[in-house]
């Protein structure tokens, strides 16, 4: 009796024969597109292909998407663009760190941390000068007369009290024009008296200023007007002013340290301080010099050394070898307080390889973990727990790698479409992971299937721009074609092994959107029986212009002894969509 048996595409089955242990088998550059109503399947479309941008000046080695002016800088070579502008130069050629401020962009580049402000002028994070002369400054707070109903009294501010002395001018007058010698009072809480003029001359005594320096308070002044002959009422003037005697400002001098990784939140920029558990803050008045008075926080929960560091919510992430611990703004005003401090309810136990072996993703990072920990893996951080992604297969695959190979791991997060993407590079594989999904797939680049080569993935002018991890050019995603750079590409799907002893298997179909190609096109499609070796391959058209009704069919599939798995292989600049595979088991 004949049925027809519908397999499933998100992943198949295999062996591993060098560790006798059955695998998943991931799509090539296929993304999962789950059903949009529950009546309906789900199917697998080619991730979009890329399309050339502009020409840069080397490989990308890293990428900002500013939030405060929305433009995208990016490390290409030796040079810093602004989308595809060169506008800076930048040492080295690793991977850089950046990040931005609506004043500044910050790139961290063999060890130092360049800042470079809108205005196009370059920094250095540095130290303060060890010395610094301020000329001092007379300032008129606030100034009237009796006759106008001012009283002399002063509401004091904390600008008031911080810094200088205050000092209160009186000039005694009368309404008629007379006016006498001028009174300086620069004491609280004390009497002045002036000296007994010529006749006509008005003259002020028991001048007293009532009050404290605090902040919040108020001084009021109270005086005897003595007119002295002259005509008219009391119409004596006040001044206040506050001033500040010339002084040389001593900076404390730093350790920098050499800068491994930055981020900024709550408009200052942060590093972490390489081989150290310890991170550095900027100047809130000064973004290219350390704090004036508390610099430096430490990440004290664990014992590990601090790797990369990164902002959330205007919360500072620091990760660490074994531990991602979490830190607040204290709020104090306080200069011998520290300026965070760390959420040790937030602490999670796991922490990264690599500098770049992080992204965020909504509220939460997607990071590779660190050797150090126990166990490498792939995980989203966030709410207070680690939660592993990585299949079996990856995990394994990522123990394989040295240490040095695996901190040159990077994560990045993209939104395709409807897909939220975590992209997992480390040693010579990319992996994908949908969020949406939460399928896993390969992306390669090329026939030798390498690694996929666009990188650094920033929405520009509504659409996703990236960069090579290879080649001194821009590109970006475009779902109208599966070639990158005019190239073709594969594109590869897996069914699972289903067991059909002694079965004659025919009429093997896979449903796909055809008719959109310029030429014909083929699909190789080939068979294990061990789940090992795809021995051999069967080329069937797939595609042509305007073959709207072309079906992927194999007629005659053959005798089954046991198992059997089927894969699936097209190579072209076509986009790839497959709905389902349908065998008919005899």
């Amino acid at each position: 009796m004949d049925k027809t048996t519908t397999l499933p595409l998100m992943k198949g089955t295999g062996k591993n024969p060098l560790i006798s242990d059955y695998v998943n088998l991931f799509p090539v550059n296929m993304l999962t597109v789950p059903p949009k109503i529950v009546t309906e399947g789900g199917y697998m479309r080619s991730f979009p292909g890329v399309v050339k941008l502009a020409d840069v000046d080397g490989a990308s080695r890293g990428v900002l998407a500013n939030p405060f002016d929305s433009l995208v800088y990016r490390v290409c070579g030796k040079k810093l663009y602004q989308a595809s502008v060169e506008i800076a130069d930048v040492d080295g050629e690793d991977r850089v760190s950046m990040a931005g401020s609506d004043k500044s962009v910050a790139v961290a580049a063999g060890g130092l941390m360049t800042i470079r402000k809108n205005d196009g002028t370059t920094f250095m994070l540095d130290n303060w000068p060890p010395a610094k002369y301020f000329p001092g400054s007379t300032v008129i707070l606030v100034s009237g007369n009796k006759g106008s109903g001012f009283d002399g009294s002063l509401p004091l501010t904390e600008t008031m009290t911080d810094k200088g002395r205050l000092i209160l001018t009186l000039t005694p007058a009368t309404t008629s024009g007379a006016t006498g010698a001028v009174l300086e009072v620069d004491k609280i809480q004390k009497t002045f008296n002036q000296d007994v003029p010529a006749a006509g001359t008005p003259y002020l005594t028991d001048v007293f200023v009532s009050g404290f320096d605090i902040s919040g308070t108020t001084l009021t002044v109270g005086y005897t007007f003595n007119a002295n002959g002259a005509d008219g009422n009391d119409n004596t003037a006040f001044v206040w002013t506050q001033v500040v005697e010339p002084s040389d400002i001593l900076y404390a001098q730093y350790d920098l340290g050499t800068v491994a990784d930055i981020c900024h939140a709550n408009s200052r920029y942060a590093w972490i301080k390489a081989g150290t558990n310890t991170f550095g803050v900027t100047d809130i008045d000064d973004e290219t010099h350390p704090d004036r008075y508390r610099p430096f926080m430490t990440a004290e929960a664990f014992p590990d050394p601090a790797v990369g560091i990164a902002a959330l919510n205007g919360d500072i992430v620091v990760f660490g070898t074994v531990s991602t611990e979490f830190f607040t703004l204290t709020g104090s005003s306080d200069t011998t307080k520290p300026i965070y401090k760390s959420q040790r309810a937030a602490l999670i136990p796991v922490g990264i390889a690599g500098v770049h072996c992080k992204a965020l993703v909504g509220e939460k990072f997607a990071v590779i973990s660190n050797p150090a920990g126990g166990k490498v893996s792939v995980y989203l951080l966030g709410d207070g727990r680690a939660t592993e992604i990585a299949s079996p297969e990856i995990s394994r695959e990522l123990q394989k790698l040295r240490p040095d190979d695996l901190a040159k791991g990077v994560v990045e997060a993209v939104g395709v479409g409807i897909h939220q993407l975590i992209i997992v590079r480390a040693g010579s594989l990319a992996w994908c992971y949908d969020l949406t999904s939460k399928n896993w797939c390969n992306l390669t680049s090329g026939p030798d299937m390498k690694p996929h080569i666009a990188t650094d993935f920033a929405l520009e002018m509504a659409r996703i721009t990236c960069g090579d991890i290879r080649h001194g050019q821009l590109g970006w995603l475009d779902e109208s074609t599966a070639a990158q750079y005019g190239e073709p590409q594969s594109h590869i799907l897996y069914t699972p092994m289903f067991s059909a002893p002694g079965a004659v298997l025919a009429d093997l179909e896979l449903n796909t959107a055809s008719g959109t190609a310029q030429s014909i096109e083929h699909l190789a499609i080939s068979a294990t029986t061990d789940g090992a070796i795809f021995p051999y391959e069967v080329q069937v058209i797939s595609d042509g212009p305007q073959r709207y009704t072309e079906r992927v069919l194999l007629p005659n599939v053959g005798y089954v002894a046991k198992d059997i798995a089927f894969r699936f292989r097209s190579f072209s600049r076509t986009p790839f969509t497959a709905t389902s595979c349908k065998i008919r088991v005899t």
